[in-house]
C-alpha cells in the first residue's frame, strides 16, 4: 500500500471514492457523474492537503486538512458560530475533513488511523494547534478516546449536501497527544513507510 499526497488531477478519483461510499451509506442520492465534492471551494487550494492511500493502483482511502485562511474552513459551513469561537482563541487553526475509506478495507482500522496519522504528522509539521473534525455521531465515541478529541458542538439534522447525515463537531489539541499514545498508534497500524512527498 502506498500513502501520497492527491494532485490535482487524482482529485477525480478522490470525488468517486466520496461518491461511492456515501452513496451506500445513504447519505447522497445517485448522480450520473459518480463524483461529488460537498466543498469545492477548499479544493485546489494552498491551505488545503489532500491524502490518499493506494493498493496497487486502486484509491482506497482519502482525508483532506486545511489551514484556516481567507476561505475558511468545511466547519464554517455546517457550524459557523462554534467554529468561529474556536478561531477567537487565538490558536493556529486547521480543519480534517472528508476521511473516507473503501468499504472493503473498514475491516481494520489500519487504513483509517495511516490517514489520522498522516494529518497529525502534517498538522505537527505545520505547527498546528487546534484542529477541527466532523464525523458522523457513531464515531464520537471512538475519537474521544482513541485520539483525546473534545466534542465541540452536534447537528442532529443533516450537513450541507447530504441526507440522513447528522454530525458531530469535534476539536483536537495537538498538546493533547500524548507521546504515549503517538507511539501505540503508530506501532499498532503505521505502514512500514513514510508518505510519499512530493
Amino acid at each position: 500500500m502506498l500513502l501520497k499526497y492527491i494532485n490535482q488531477e487524482e482529485l477525480k478519483e478522490v470525488y468517486h471514492l466520496t461518491y461511492k461510499e456515501y452513496l451506500r451509506e445513504g447519505y447522497i442520492q445517485p448522480n450520473p457523474e459518480e463524483m461529488i465534492s460537498l466543498y469545492p471551494h477548499l479544493d485546489n487550494i494552498l491551505e488545503t492537503t489532500t491524502i490518499g492511500i493506494y493498493d496497487k493502483q486502486k484509491l482506497i482511502g482519502t482525508i483532506s486538512w486545511t489551514l484556516d485562511g481567507p476561505f475558511k474552513l468545511h466547519t464554517d459551513i455546517d457550524f459557523p458560530e462554534e467554529t468561529q469561537k474556536v478561531r477567537d482563541e487565538g490558536r493556529r487553526l486547521a480543519a480534517s475533513w472528508r476521511i473516507v475509506t473503501d468499504y472493503e478495507y473498514r475491516k481494520n482500522m489500519t487504513v483509517v488511523f495511516n490517514l489520522i496519522l498522516a494529518v497529525v504528522e502534517e498538522m505537527l509539521i505545520g505547527n498546528i494547534e487546534t484542529a477541527l473534525f466532523t464525523f458522523n455521531p457513531k464515531h464520537e465515541k471512538v475519537y474521544r478516546q482513541i485520539l483525546n478529541m473534545d466534542t465541540v458542538a452536534k447537528k442532529l439534522d443533516s450537513i450541507k449536501g447530504m441526507n440522513n447525515a447528522p454530525a458531530v463537531l469535534m476539536r483536537l489539541d495537538i498538546e493533547k497527544l500524548s507521546n504515549k499514545w503517538v507511539k501505540e498508534i503508530i506501532e499498532r497500524y503505521k505502514f512500514k513507510f513514510q508518505i510519499e512527498r512530493v
